[in-house]
Order: structure tokens, then sequence, then C-alpha cells
């Protein structure tokens, strides 16, 4: 018998059908801000690390690291005394600079200092530098002073008035260098007719008021960083010797009939105002003035004119003036 065998094609049928995209998911949270800490996603004000009142990148900084585990170097050697002028870091005779037998910071200042800036070149004196300011009280505290001082690197306040233990001002005698503001005040009933400081030869600012009339006598003073007279106490003022002020000059309210007293200054660094000088007639004294390195004003002297002032313009030069020229309302009787 035999076997037939019979071959029955298999056809596999494959459907096809086109794909359908599904739709984009929602959009995902922004990232947190560096300074978030809290991420809140505000901006609190426990992240302003820098305290700068504003919460940016700026107060993203990590946490400070870790000290380095190398030893520390050694210390540096000892600074030299400024006394110690020859460096042998011992206290020798010849560096007692002011003679008190002590080598101590006293000793600090050099016997030949010149100062080329606001002193214009005016050494300070001779006698013993005091290093600050100081506002005297009292005749007494003046002439304890000047027993030892001759030199202030600071300022100088001296007001005096009726019931004051000041008298007069020749306890004073002794200055020679004021470095930064001198304030002399004469108030009513202050009894002071005259004021002379002989030895004077620079101070930093020297102001003046007087409410009664007093007399001014500043024989060596050279150089001042600023000048004012201001009240009608000042009757007359004698300051042969000063060239240069390296600021303002300010005469106003004074009682002086002229400025004869400046005949020999040249030289003003800032502004230079006149005004209200009731009984000032002649301004030719300051004629030999060739700069001013700010503005003029002259204004409501009463006993000069307008033309007077633009007389003294025309002698020092108008192009030698650095700021602008005021002048006005002079001559009014």
């Amino acid at each position: 018998m035999s076997t037939r065998i019979f071959f029955f094609p298999l056809v596999l049928f494959a459907c096809s059908e086109q794909a359908i995209q599904g739709t984009n998911g929602g959009q995902g949270n922004d990232g947190l801000d560096c300074w978030d800490a809290d991420g809140n996603g505000e901006a609190d004000a426990a992240e302003d690390v820098n305290g700068d009142g504003v919460v940016d990148t700026a107060d993203c900084l990590g946490t400070t690291g870790q000290d380095g585990s190398g030893q520390n170097g050694q210390d540096g050697r000892d600074g030299q005394d400024c006394w110690d002028t020859n460096g042998n870091g011992e206290a020798d005779p010849e560096e007692d600079v002011n003679a008190d037998g002590r080598v101590d910071v006293w000793d600090c200042w050099g016997q030949d200092f010149v100062d080329t800036g606001d002193t214009g070149g005016v050494s300070p004196g001779s006698g013993e530098p005091y290093f600050s300011s100081v506002q005297f009280v009292s005749d007494v505290m003046m002439e304890e002073f000047c027993a030892r001082y001759s030199v202030v690197y600071g300022g100088v306040t001296v007001t005096v008035s009726e019931d004051g233990d000041i008298t007069s001002l020749d306890g004073l005698s002794c200055l020679e260098y004021v470095s930064n503001d001198f304030h002399i005040t004469l108030n009513t009933g202050s009894g002071i007719s005259e004021v002379v400081l002989p030895n004077l030869e620079y101070a930093g600012e020297l102001t003046i008021y007087a409410a009664e009339s007093v007399s001014l006598d500043f024989p060596v003073l050279a150089s001042t960083g600023k000048l004012a007279l201001s009240s009608d106490g000042i009757s007359a003022v004698s300051v042969d010797s000063l060239t240069e002020v390296n600021g303002t000059v300010d005469i106003s309210q004074t009682h002086l009939p002229n400025l004869d007293a400046f005949a020999s200054l040249v030289t003003i660094e800032a502004n230079f105002y006149l005004g209200d000088n009731d009984l000032m007639t002649d301004l030719t004294g300051m004629y030999g003035v060739t700069s001013i390195g700010g503005g003029v004003s002259i204004y409501a002297n009463s006993l000069f004119t307008d033309d007077v002032a633009w007389e003294l313009i025309e002698a020092i030069g108008e192009s030698n003036i650095g700021g602008s020229v005021s002048i006005y309302s002079n001559g009014s009787r």
C-alpha cells in the first residue's frame, strides 16, 4: 500500500494600517533657581546670602571650604621703631630729637621736614610737636602748653567770653605751626583788644571772629590753607609776610578801612570774597595779587563803587582768575 503526501500551500496575509500620532505631553516644571534654597520658587529674604537687597545669582555661593592642612608660616620680624634712625634696635642719645631725656614716639619727626604741599613750603617749628587737636579754656592751660610745645599736628580752638578764664592770647606766642584749623572767637565782653602771634608761620585754616574791636598781628605768617576774617570787630590787620593762601580768602563784615595789610599777598588758590565791609574805601593793597584759582565776588561794600572793584580785577588781570567774577551792590551810600 502506497502512502501519498499532500502539500498544501500556506498563505499568510498581513494587515497593514497607518499609525495614529499621539498628542504631546504637557510642559515640564521649570528647574529651580540656584538661589532658591527652599524650592518654593520665590525670592525669600533668607536667600539674600550676600545681603545686597537682591536675590539673584550672586547669592548662589556654595558652603565655605575647609581650611587647608598646611602649617602656618613663621612670624615676620618686628618692624623698626620710628625713632630708630640707624636701625640698630637701640635708643641712642642722638635719637632723642626733642632732648627730653627719652627716646620715644615724640622723637619721630624730622628736624629738616619741609612740606611742599598745603604748607607752601613752610617748615614746622623747632619746639616739641603735639599730635592732636587742642581747645584752650584758660590762661594757665595756654602757658603750660607753650612750656613744652610749639607745633600742633591737629587743630587749635580758642573761645573767649566775658566770664571765661582766658584774659589774653599772649600765652599762645609759642605757636609756630598748626597743621589744621586755627579758630579764634572773641565774644562780647572778652576784654581782648589785640591778638599778636609773633611766631606763627603757618595755619591750615585761620578763622577769626571778634564781636568787639580788635587788631590782629601775625608778623611772620607766610602761608595759610584758608583765611576767614568775618566780623565787624576786626578793625586792623597786619600780615606783612603773607604771600599765599592755599584755599579761600573771605574778608566780610569787617571794619577794615583798606586792604593794605595784604600788600605781600601774591596767590589765592581758591575763591576770593569781599563783602559787607562798611568802612572800606581802598582796594589797592591787593593790586599785587597775580593769581586767583577760583572765582571772585565783591559785593555790598558801602564806601566804594563797583568801578573801584573792577579796577582791582584789572590790576590782577581777569585772565589770572580761574572762576567767574561777580561784582554788585557796592557804593550804596
